[in-house]
C-alpha cells in the first residue's frame, strides 16, 4: 500500500484530529472535548436550541406534506428527499446553518449532499469514545468464536435483511490500486467475488477505496504514540492483522453493499490465525477503527428505502406505537448507513425520527448509554429489535385544537393510502 498525496490527507485530516480511538485511558480527553464539535459550551447550547427549531419545522412540514399528497393524489414518500433537503433547503439547511453559527470545522460541508458533491473526498469517519468501546466488545465477541487452528477465518453474521462478513486479513491480502491484477486475484480467491460481476471499473473502484481506507488507517492515526506503534509493526509482514467488516443490506431481493469497518490489531504469534485472549485484550488497548461509508452510487437507493418507512410511520395510527418504533428504527439504521451528507447526517436522522414521533404526539427518550452509531456493527434486525425494546415514547401534552387535528388524521391516512394505491 502506498501513502496518498498531501491533498487527500488535508481533506480528511479534520476527521481524524483529536480522535481518542486507542484506549480507555483516552476517555478523559474525550470528556474534556465534550463540546468540541460545536466550538464551546455556548455553541453546544445553540445546537440544542436550533435542533428544537429544526424538529418543530419538520413536524409542521409533515402535516403540510400530508395535505400536499392528499390534494395532489401523490405518494407521501415522494416528498422525503425534499423534506431532507440540502444545505439550502429542508432539514439539511438547519444543520448547515448551525455549523456556520457555531463555526464548526469544515462548516461548508454540513448538509452538503454526498451523492452530488465532487469537491470533497470525506468518505470516512473515525471510531472513538463510547462507539470505540462498543465496537471492541462486538469484535471480541465475534472473533472469539474463530477456530484458532485455521489459517484464515471469516465470521458470517446474518439476519433476515442483513449480511455481514468479518474478515481477518493478512496484510499481503489487502487491496492495492497500484497492482490491480493482484487485487483481482484477492477479490476472487480470497473474498470469493463472482468474476462476472467484477468488471474493470468496479475492480478499480474497490481497490482504490480500500487503498485509501487503509492508508488513513495506517498513516493518519491522531495519537502519536499509537502512530509510531502501527508504523513500526506494519513494516513487519506478520506485525499486524487487518479486521474488515463488510456490511450489506437486502433491498428488494438485492444485496446492497453499505459500510465497511476497518481495524488493526497485533496478532498472537503462538496462534495460527493470531487470535487469542491475549490478542483480543490487546485489541481493546491498541486498536484503531475507521468506517468507510456506503459507496455514493447506493445512497439514493437507500434513501428511497427510508422514504417508504417514513411514509409508513406517518400513516400509522398513533396507537400503533410498536409499528411506529419499528419504522423509525428502520429509518435510523438505513439512513445512518446511507450517510447522505458529507457532515451532519447523524443529527438529521435524529431530527427525522423525532419529528415523526411528535407528529403522533410523542417525544423519544433514548437510554443514556444509547450508541447512535450502533448500525455500523449490528444487523438491521437486531438494531430494530433493540430500538423497539430500549426506546421509550413519552406522550406530549396537546391543546384542544391540536387534539382535533390529531383526531382527523385517520381520515387523511385512509385517503392518502387510497390515492397512493390508485397511483400505483
Amino acid at each position: 500500500m502506498k501513502i496518498k498525496g498531501l491533498t487527500l490527507c488535508c481533506l480528511i485530516s479534520y476527521l481524524l484530529c483529536d480522535a481518542t480511538s486507542f484506549a480507555a485511558k483516552d476517555s478523559k480527553s474525550d470528556q474534556s472535548k465534550k463540546y468540541h464539535l460545536y466550538g464551546n459550551e455556548k455553541g453546544h447550547k445553540l445546537f440544542l436550541s436550533q435542533s428544537e427549531d429544526a424538529i418543530n419545522w419538520a413536524q409542521k412540514s409533515i402535516s403540510m406534506y400530508v395535505k400536499r399528497a392528499l390534494n395532489g393524489k401523490k405518494a407521501l414518500h415522494s416528498y422525503f428527499s425534499e423534506f431532507l433537503g440540502d444545505e439550502t433547503t429542508g432539514l439539511a439547511k438547519f444543520r448547515h446553518e448551525i455549523a456556520v453559527k457555531t463555526n464548526s470545522r469544515s462548516k461548508d460541508s454540513f448538509g452538503r449532499l454526498r451523492a452530488k458533491d465532487t469537491k470533497f473526498l470525506l468518505e470516512f469517519s473515525p471510531v472513538r469514545g463510547q462507539w470505540h468501546n462498543e465496537m471492541n466488545v462486538f469484535m471480541r465477541t465475534k472473533l472469539s468464536t474463530l477456530d484458532a487452528q485455521q489459517d484464515h477465518n471469516i465470521v458470517y453474521i446474518k439476519s433476515n435483511r442483513s449480511y455481514q462478513s468479518l474478515y481477518l486479513v493478512h496484510q499481503k491480502n489487502c487491496l492495492d490500486e497500484s497492482n490491480l491484477e493482484h487485487a483481482r486475484d484477492i477479490l476472487i480467491n480470497h473474498y470469493k467475488y463472482d468474476p462476472k460481476y467484477l468488471n474493470d471499473e468496479r475492480l478499480v473502484r474497490l481497490a482504490r477505496h480500500e487503498s485509501e481506507s487503509l492508508d488513513i488507517l495506517f498513516f493518519n492515526v491522531p495519537n502519536a504514540k499509537a502512530k509510531r506503534f502501527i508504523r513500526m509493526e506494519q513494516r513487519h509482514e506478520d506485525g499486524l492483522k487487518v479486521i474488515r467488516l463488510d456490511m450489506h443490506l437486502v433491498v428488494k431481493d438485492a444485496r446492497v453493499p453499505t459500510s465497511t469497518v476497518y481495524g488493526v490489531f497485533k496478532p498472537d504469534a503462538s496462534r495460527k490465525n493470531g487470535v487469542s485472549p491475549v490478542s483480543l485484550d490487546m485489541l481493546s488497548q491498541k486498536s484503531f477503527y475507521i468506517v468507510s461509508h456506503t459507496p455514493r452510487e447506493y445512497i439514493n437507493m437507500l434513501t428511497e428505502v427510508c422514504a417508504e418507512y417514513w411514509e409508513k410511520a406517518i400513516l400509522r395510527d398513533k396507537k400503533d406505537v410498536a409499528g411506529i418504533k419499528e419504522d423509525l428504527a428502520n429509518i435510523m439504521y438505513t439512513q445512518t448507513h446511507a450517510m447522505p451528507y458529507l457532515r451532519g447526517s447523524e443529527a438529521i436522522v435524529k431530527w427525522v425520527v423525532e419529528s415523526v414521533a411528535r407528529y403522533h404526539g410523542f417525544t423519544i427518550q433514548y437510554p443514556k448509554d444509547f450508541v447512535f452509531q450502533k448500525p455500523f456493527y449490528t444487523t438491521i434486525d437486531d438494531f430494530v429489535d433493540e430500538f423497539k425494546s430500549e426506546i421509550q415514547f413519552i406522550t406530549v401534552q396537546t391543546s384542544k385544537s391540536e387534539t382535533k387535528k390529531v383526531f382527523s388524521k385517520k381520515e387523511k391516512r385512509a385517503k392518502i393510502k387510497k390515492a397512493a394505491a390508485t397511483q400505483v
